[in-house]
């Protein structure tokens, strides 16, 4: 692991760690450097920054994943780029309810046409959305 020499990475165990010194110039050390690193976690926040604005920590491993694409195939053409990203997304789905999470919730798993099942209002809520997916 290749890291600067900030307090937080001593101590590591289990791990080859090699900390360069920024604070006195050192970025390259042999083979060693942590530009690369470096250069990704610029251009993700550029990226959020200037594309997204705003992320939720729920969906953020998909922004990371979405970035670690781009940088991972910044010298592919668009052609290339457009060609791997469909081949990779053969036989995959994310409906609309998985990405909100709505098919967890069981109020949108109700059929409204069930006399058994109670409405939200017969259950005290003005409006869906008044409802708190999180107590329910």
């Amino acid at each position: 692991m290749v890291t600067d020499s900030h307090k937080g990475y001593i101590g590591l165990k289990d791990y080859f760690h090699v900390a360069l010194n920024h604070i006195e110039g050192e970025y390259v050390r042999g083979a060693f450097t942590s530009n690369k690193i470096e250069n990704f976690w610029s251009i993700f926040k550029r990226g959020i920054i200037g594309i997204y604005h705003q992320v939720s920590v729920k969906h953020l491993h998909r922004y990371t994943t979405e970035f670690g694409y781009r940088y991972n195939n910044r010298e592919n053409t668009g052609a290339e780029k457009f060609k791997l990203a469909v081949s990779k997304s053969a036989q995959k789905r994310l409906s609309y309810d998985t990405l909100t999470g709505k098919d967890a919730n069981p109020l949108y798993k109700l059929n409204p046409n069930d006399p058994n099942i109670p409405t939200y209002v017969e259950k005290g809520y003005e409006h869906l959305e008044d409802i708190d997916p999180q107590n329910v």
